[in-house]
């Protein structure tokens, strides 16, 4: 999602800048319920403010309440119906939640309106990539990294591209560079963790895992990861605590409930272990 929403309206009043303060904290501390109830409060006074419609569409992301978050998008939709900003945010989404098509929908209208953005040919290159169009996606991705050769960002993408096409070495190398950049970016930490993974590496990726955390301990991915290889080294307590992290980060995230599940598994504690089978349910219902 786009920050500068935040800075679009210097008039808002005292009480909303105030109450945006204080949702931006929940949110940045992981509290998205707490941000999502405090901008609900504050809409039913102010119920058109932007910022705050964003902020709570950006809670309900992060909590996975869906349904709450396009609904949300819709409503600045209409408020804002020639925003590219917002029309980007919306093809993200939908592209998260796997629908590719009406995301690359989006992202034709986006592509119509900025032709030379580079952002449009970022966002088409990850829906390629989901729907297995990997060498149009790489495509896309080179012609990027043509104008941005030095971006990390775009570089931890294209590794990702390169990993899924079995190019181990050129992911590796791809992600490294990333890294020699900036190295604390915690995605391209994560994404080395991957590769490390998939040459066998067990002891390099879960250093990779801990390293991505420390530079950013919100990283869902990093801990379901490094969670992943505690159940693989038989120390489900220490599985626990990384898929605790992310559940109190995000109650509804289906791989910590399935992470957890299968702790209780490895622990002999079958009741446990059905709680949590039927938490992973319920949170694919919601997807």
């Amino acid at each position: 999602m786009n920050d500068t929403y935040l800075n679009k309206d210097t008039s808002l009043p005292e009480e909303i800048i105030s109450a945006i303060e204080e949702i931006e904290s929940f949110l940045c501390s992981g509290k998205w319920l707490l941000a999502m109830e405090n901008a609900a409060e504050s809409l039913v006074s102010h119920p058109d403010t932007v910022e705050l419609l964003w902020l709570h569409a950006r809670a309900a992301e992060m909590g996975n309440q869906i349904g709450s978050a396009l609904r949300d998008y819709a409503k600045l939709r209409r408020l804002l119906p020639e925003d590219m900003d917002l029309l980007y945010d919306q093809a993200d989404l939908l592209l998260s939640l796997g629908y590719i098509e009406d995301s690359l929908r989006l992202i034709g209208r986006g592509e119509d309106r900025e032709p030379h953005a580079v952002e449009w040919k970022v966002l088409k290159s990850l829906a390629y990539s989901k729907t297995g169009r990997l060498n149009d996606s790489l495509k896309l991705m080179e012609e990027v990294l043509d104008i941005r050769p030095d971006d990390p960002y775009l570089l931890t993408e294209t590794a990702a591209i390169l990993y899924l096409q079995g190019d181990t070495a050129g992911a590796a190398a791809t992600v490294n560079r990333a890294l020699d950049i900036e190295p604390r970016y915690s995605d391209a930490w994560c994404q080395l963790a991957m590769i490390q993974l998939s040459l066998g590496d067990m002891y390099s990726a879960e250093k990779s895992f801990k390293t991505a955390i420390q530079y950013n301990n919100q990283l869902l991915s990093a801990w379901i990861g490094l969670g992943q290889i505690y159940l693989c080294l038989d120390e489900p307590e220490k599985a626990k605590s990384c898929f605790r992290q992310v559940i109190m980060i995000n109650p509804n995230d289906q791989e910590a409930c399935q992470g957890m599940a299968a702790v209780y598994r490895s622990l002999g504690e079958s009741s446990a272990e059905s709680d949590w089978l039927e938490r992973a349910a319920y949170s694919d219902q919601l997807d």
